[in-house]
């Protein structure tokens, strides 16, 4: 009887201890999968945050197409002072070629053209004179940069000899740019006309207007 009951309490002992393992070994399991699934939810939490971050902050360089300034285009500079200093050198070629001595004249120190002051006296809207190229009426204007209103002669430079030739044989060059084409006008005129313009023509002289084309265009 003893040993019956030894065996019975043997057994039974054996069988809580399996079940104690095997609870053992389930809640261990729960735990792992229940770790598992926490770091799941951290690791994709912070990954959502990360790129909540990300798409907040904003690349210093980059903007809109509206925020960009209209782009604004330069005015060309057709004539200066060292294009000034390269057309009297010429000028002082040509004189010895010609025979003919040219000098520079400006609004501030005009030459006499038989009684009219050039270049002042045919400029602004005070002119005594205004100007006609090809028997056209035009308008012309000093211009330090060559630069003037559309259909305008802008003036950048003035040669004549006519302190030593003589009478009937005086020639004015005007140098001018009309919207940005050089052009070298030349006048003859002697006396008043009809129309009370001066009149100028465009110089038949090939090497002059070409190379007064090459200054401008360098």
């Amino acid at each position: 009887m003893n040993k019956k009951i030894w065996s019975v309490l043997v057994i039974a002992g054996l069988l809580l201890t399996g079940c104690s393992k095997q609870a053992d070994n389930s809640a261990s399991t729960g735990n792992n999968k229940a770790t598992e699934r926490t770091a799941q939810k951290t690791s994709s939490s912070k990954a959502n945050k990360s790129e909540a971050s990300a798409s907040s902050k904003k690349d210093p360089t980059a903007s809109s197409s509206t925020d960009k300034e209209p782009v604004k285009t330069q005015q060309k500079r057709y004539w200066d002072d060292s294009k000034a200093l390269k057309l009297q050198q010429f000028m002082t070629h040509f004189s010895e070629e010609m025979e003919q001595q040219y000098k520079e004249y400006t609004p501030d120190n005009s030459v006499d053209q038989y009684g009219l002051k050039l270049p002042s006296e045919v400029l602004g809207q005070n002119a005594k004179e205004h100007i006609a190229v090809d028997d056209v009426p035009v308008d012309v204007e000093w211009s330090a940069d060559g630069q003037a209103g559309s259909g305008v002669y802008g003036l950048v430079a003035v040669y004549a000899d006519s302190e030593t030739q003589q009478y009937m044989q005086k020639h004015v060059y005007f140098f001018t740019i009309i919207d940005g084409t050089p052009k070298v006008l030349i006048t003859m005129q002697n006396q008043g006309m009809d129309d009370h313009r001066l009149h100028f023509n465009e110089t038949a002289n090939q090497e002059l207007k070409q190379k007064f084309a090459q200054i401008v265009n360098e």
